[in-house]
């Protein structure tokens, strides 16, 4: 069972990526990539409350990407981040085998 570790871990690296990509925007600001000061300080009161709650579902498809862009465009903290983040993608791949195992009747 090493290999679910891994694999929510390489996943986890995934993300982080994409929290980089959020962390770095700021160098399209002005540009029409970046969001505008309303839409940042939404993001940003979304992520003082809901910002754990959303990098636990940062394994589904499409908008898991963009909960960690935006955790990085609102700097939520590394730390944290990855905590969650691994927490979300090792609890997947969990149901994953889980279910494996379950059909395959092993």
């Amino acid at each position: 069972m090493v290999w679910l570790g891994v694999a929510a871990a390489g996943n986890t690296l995934g993300g982080v990526t994409n929290w980089w990509l959020g962390v770095w925007s700021h160098r399209f600001e002005g540009s029409r990539f970046y969001p505008s000061p309303s839409q940042l300080n939404y993001a940003q009161g979304f992520y003082r409350r809901y910002g754990a709650l959303t990098l636990l579902f940062s394994w589904l498809p499409v908008v898991g990407d963009v909960f960690c862009v935006c955790a990085g465009l609102c700097h939520y903290p590394l730390r944290r981040f990855l905590i969650y983040v691994f927490l979300g993608k090792f609890v997947r791949y969990a149901f994953v085998v889980i279910g494996v195992l379950s059909v395959t009747g092993q």
